[in-house]
């Protein structure tokens, strides 16, 4: 697996995380510097898919040379075999997307930013040589960067859901409907409040997989004697017993949003009334009071949307959608 997750209660969170490795398990050089230097203030998954397309950049540089060389060739600043390896990559990429219909625009931007930045880094001198590698990695960008494996893409589908579809989910989660298709009452509680997190603070399913108990604050504001609410969006610090961690998206995603009068009563009555003891700190719990699992938001996406009308199904499919999923309700 070229991917592998460094992960254990004994090992400081800031040293986890996804690594690259080599067949051996041995973590690959540059990656490993390039993700953590350049790459420090993305989320973790946009790390691993940045590692993701990069391995397959080294993996390209051992068929065409028969070795893992590509991290010599970078320590060297070795740009004409560099050259030689990113000519064939991309090749390569034009090839799989158009035999396997699958984009692969992303895959190659990483790995030209990857080799750039990587040259960049090591030609940071100051004196000739560094003179000399910074003429040479424009000369490479002006090469590769308008060099794309696939054909432009059309014009992105319409993303925002419907009105009549945004409707009929407020009957469906609507705990009291009797169209709402989730078994007990907590379950009906948590995933209203699930679905109005996600449409009206426009969270991510990361994000809302990270609220705490204590993420939700109330005061009375003097000037006014009403009292006024908000949530702040952030990551837990410490362990995490879920398989696959949220995280937050960028740096920039931890803010804090205002929450209407009604939000907060829901916040209130969910904590008083339906989410239970747990000795985890998390807001939304899954049954078994261990904090829900990302696929979990799916899940309850998915009963949603099997409850929708032939109509609202009808509508989303025009917009090339099977159904509703929790990013939608962002748009």
């Amino acid at each position: 697996m070229p991917l592998r997750r460094i992960r254990d209660p004994a090992i400081p969170p800031v040293l986890s995380g996804w690594t690259c490795v080599r067949d051996a398990g041995i973590p690959r050089f540059w990656i490993s510097v390039w993700s953590d230097v350049h790459q420090a203030a993305a989320s973790e998954a946009t790390r691993r898919a940045h590692m993701a397309h990069v391995d397959k950049l080294y993996r390209a540089a051992e068929r065409l040379h028969g070795s893992d060389c590509l991290d010599g060739l970078l320590a060297r600043c070795d740009f004409g075999a560099l050259e030689a390896i990113l000519t064939g990559f991309v090749s390569q990429l034009r090839v799989e997307a158009a035999t396997e219909d699958e984009d692969r625009t992303r895959t190659w931007m990483s790995a030209l930013q990857f080799v750039t930045d990587v040259l960049r880094h090591a030609g940071a001198g100051g004196d000739d040589r560094s003179a000399d590698i910074d003429r040479r990695i424009e000369r490479l960008q002006r090469v590769y960067a308008d060099i794309l494996p696939n054909r432009p893409p059309p014009p992105p589908a319409t993303r925002a859901l419907p009105a009549a579809v945004i409707e009929e989910l407020y009957d469906i989660f609507n705990p009291a409907s009797p169209r709402n298709p989730f078994r007990t009452e907590a379950l009906r509680w948590r995933n209203l409040l699930v679905f109005l997190l996600l449409l009206r603070l426009g969270l991510r399913r990361g994000e809302a997989a990270s609220l705490r108990i204590d993420s939700f604050r109330s005061e009375v504001d003097l000037r006014t004697d009403r009292r006024v609410a908000w949530i702040t969006v952030d990551c837990i610090d410490g362990h995490d017993p879920r398989t696959e961690p949220p995280a937050l998206k960028t740096e920039r995603s931890r803010r804090q949003l205002p929450l209407s009068a009604d939000m907060a009563a829901l916040l209130d009555r969910y904590l008083l009334s339906y989410r239970g003891r747990s000795r985890y700190p998390h807001l939304l719990l899954a049954q078994g009071r261990r904090p829900i699992s990302l696929r979990a938001f799916n899940e309850v996406f998915e009963v949603a949307s099997s409850a929708l009308s032939s109509q609202s199904i009808a509508t989303l499919q025009r917009q090339g959608k099977e159904g509703v999923s929790p990013h939608d309700l962002r748009h």
